[in-house]
């Protein structure tokens, strides 16, 4: 997201984007603030899914599992109206797919590299 936003005239522009889309009115750095909230809310809100999916598959389904969160972050993305979706609503719709891209591949590789005793139990 940061490089996305540095293409824009800065990191904060992008966030600032997205604050602007909930309080129009909001000074520059108010609205990147309300904006990183936002993207930090969704992010949990992906996380928080992808480890409810991973309880249910464990192993080589953890691809499939970080594939589906992403792909339903996407499709949230595209189909949510713009003031619910902050910072990613500003983005074109190749940009959307490149970033969800990403955090398929950054679900992927961490629940590779994981430790073991994550907090689910005993094996």
């Amino acid at each position: 997201m940061g490089m996305l936003g540095y293409r824009r005239g800065g990191a904060m522009e992008l966030f600032a984007a997205g604050g602007h889309l909930v309080i129009a009115s909001l000074p520059r750095a108010i609205a990147a603030l309300v904006g990183v909230l936002i993207q930090g809310a969704w992010v949990l809100v992906w996380s928080a899914l992808l480890a409810a999916f991973l309880r249910r598959y464990r192993g080589a389904g953890a691809s499939l599992a970080a594939t589906i969160t992403s792909g339903l972050a996407l499709g949230a993305s595209m189909l949510l109206p713009d003031v619910v979706g902050g910072p990613v609503s500003t983005l074109t719709i190749a940009e959307m797919v490149l970033v969800h891209f990403v955090l398929a591949l950054s679900f992927v590789i961490g629940t590779r590299l994981a430790p073991p005793g994550d907090g689910w139990g005993a094996r």
